[in-house]
């Protein structure tokens, strides 16, 4: 069964489909959360790291289309 998160998102038109998988569950994760701090949200240290570098990554391909 597919997540409410997996169908919500199926579009999402991201460069890798490695990052597809993660904004479903960085996504699924502030979801279950909303209240939290995004660290908090992640649950572990790693996930966050792995949080950041997916927000890093969609920060430098915006820069490099304006």
């Amino acid at each position: 069964m597919r997540s409410w998160a997996t169908e919500e998102l199926k579009y999402a038109a991201l460069p890798d489909k490695r990052l597809n998988q993660r904004l479903i569950k960085v996504v699924e994760n502030l979801a279950r959360q909303p209240y939290a701090s995004i660290p908090q949200a992640s649950g572990a240290i790693r996930k966050y790291q792995s949080y950041l570098q997916f927000m890093e990554i969609g920060t430098n391909r915006s820069r490099r289309h304006n």
